[in-house]
């Protein structure tokens, strides 16, 4: 098992687990998503948040359990445990990983404790706007803040409660080139299905070729709130939770894409 302590201005839980060993991130339109260990689909991993299993929507609601821990701001956590390897106490779903989610606690700090983070970020892929490119869109700066303030009351100090919110903007503009066919022919020039067929002059061609100019700006917001009752003189402790967090996006996407004529003479490995 690997412990990560989460620090206020990292963007997501996402972003933080990509530092932890042994841990393969897959992305989503460039951005970190989901995590997988030793290779195994995500959708088999558990992920739970203080050792409840949290609900997914993954696949649009078509009933995949991996949970997109882009969207769950790094704040709202103290410490992540990442488990790789099988346990007598893990759930007995986790059959990539088991990712659990140690929330904030007003007892685990001082009391009166604030922590506030101010920071600001610059993209340097800067894309061809076009005419049709939304306000705001455009803007290769952004930045964010986020806080979280814990304190503890009560006769005994039995009663801890801890707030936090952040907000986050960036641009995540991109330049994609890509082909996305191929011609083959063979050696008098005509053309055939693919490179399995006899006489392929072991040479291709390029059937499509595309260019997009992906402009993205992407802000992320939320906050939680928790109560916990823990007195002294009693042996167990009681929390109430709750959390909400939520990503908007800007994009337009300017492109071009060539199919190319299905003939090809003079052909060489770079030209033709």
């Amino acid at each position: 098992a690997h412990s990560i302590q989460i620090h206020a201005q990292e963007d997501s839980v996402a972003s933080k687990l990509m530092t932890a060993p042994g841990i393969s991130v897959l992305r989503g339109e460039d951005q970190p998503r989901y995590i997988t260990a030793r290779g195994i689909d995500p959708n088999l991993d558990s992920t739970t948040l203080d050792g409840l299993t949290m609900a997914s929507v993954g696949d649009s609601g078509g009933g995949a359990r991996e949970i997109n821990l882009q969207l769950i701001p790094g704040d709202i956590a103290d410490r992540i445990d990442v488990y790789k390897s099988y346990s007598a106490e893990q759930p007995a779903d986790g059959i990539g990983d088991s990712i659990n989610l140690v929330t904030n606690s007003a007892f685990d700090h001082p009391k009166n404790s604030l922590h506030v983070d101010v920071n600001g970020n610059y993209h340097d892929i800067h894309n061809d706007d076009g005419a049709n490119s939304m306000k705001k869109t455009v803007s290769p700066w952004g930045g964010g803040a986020s806080a979280k303030y814990s304190t503890t009351f009560g006769s005994d100090n039995e009663w801890g409660l801890t707030a936090s919110g952040s907000q986050q903007e960036f641009n995540a503009d991109q330049n994609k080139l890509f082909q996305t066919s191929q011609y083959f022919y063979n050696k008098a020039g005509t053309a055939i299905s693919g490179p399995n067929v006899a006489g392929w002059n072991g040479m291709n061609a390029p059937g499509n070729i595309a260019y997009y100019a992906d402009n993205r700006r992407i802000k992320t917001y939320g906050g939680s709130l928790k109560l916990e009752w823990w007195p002294s003189q009693w042996p167990f402790r009681a929390s109430l939770m709750a959390y909400g967090y939520g990503q908007e996006e800007r994009r337009t996407e300017n492109g071009y894409q060539y199919t190319l004529a299905k003939s090809v003479s003079n052909q060489t490995s770079t030209s033709g």
